[in-house]
C-alpha cells in the first residue's frame, strides 16, 4: 500500500513536470517550440516505460478535463484533436520507448531506442497534422515536423544525461525505477 501510493504521487509530481516545461515555449509557426519533449524522455528515463507513460498519460487527461496545461496555457478535449494533437498523443510512445532501456544501458543505446520512440511521436504528429490542416505528409512534415527534430533529438539527450547525472549523485532516491 505504501509503495503504491508513492508512486502514484511520483507519477502526479512528473506529470507536473510536463506541465510546468509545456509552458517554457517560443512560438515558431504553427507549432511552439517547448521543453514538452525534454520533460516527457525525462519522465520515461526515471520512471519507466509503464509509469513514464501514465505520467504522460495524466498530463493529457488534465489538458482534456480543461486545465490549462497545454503549451500557451491552452487545455480542452477539442485541443487534443487539433492541429497538434497528434504530437501530443505521440509522446505517449516517447516515453514508453525513453523507459525501455535499462539504467545500465550505455547512453548511445538509450538515446538510439529513444530516437526511435520519437520518431514514431513525430511520424503520428505529422499524420494527424496532415488530416486536420488537409496538407500533404510532405508538406506537413516541413511545417509541423523538420523545424523541431533537432531541438527534440538535443531534448532526448539532455534528458538522458540528467537523469545520469542524477542517478549517479542520487543512487538511493527510490523515485527512479529499479536498476532492471
Amino acid at each position: 500500500m505504501k509503495r503504491s501510493a508513492f508512486n502514484i504521487s511520483f507519477v502526479a509530481l512528473m506529470s507536473c513536470f510536463i506541465c510546468i516545461c509545456a509552458q517554457i515555449a517560443l512560438p515558431i509557426g504553427g507549432v511552439p517550440l517547448t521543453l514538452q519533449t525534454f520533460a516527457v524522455a525525462f519522465c520515461g528515463y526515471s520512471l519507466g516505460k509503464y509509469r513514464g507513460t501514465l505520467a504522460c498519460l495524466l498530463y493529457l487527461a488534465l489538458g482534456a478535463i480543461g486545465l490549462p496545461v497545454f503549451a500557451g496555457f491552452s487545455a480542452s478535449f477539442a485541443f487534443l484533436f487539433g492541429p497538434t494533437g497528434g504530437f501530443l498523443f505521440g509522446f505517449l510512445i516517447l516515453s514508453f520507448f525513453c523507459g525501455l532501456p535499462s539504467i545500465q544501458s550505455s547512453l548511445v543505446f538509450s538515446i538510439l531506442i529513444s530516437a526511435i520512440g520519437l520518431l514514431l511521436c513525430h511520424f503520428l504528429g505529422i499524420l494527424w497534422f496532415s488530416y486536420v490542416g488537409n496538407l500533404s505528409v510532405i508538406n506537413s512534415f516541413l511545417v509541423s515536423s523538420l523545424p523541431f527534430l533537432l531541438k527534440d533529438m538535443i531534448s532526448l539527450l539532455f534528458a538522458r544525461i540528467l537523469f545520469s547525472k542524477i542517478q549517479q549523485r542520487l543512487p538511493r532516491l527510490s523515485f527512479f525505477r529499479n536498476k532492471t
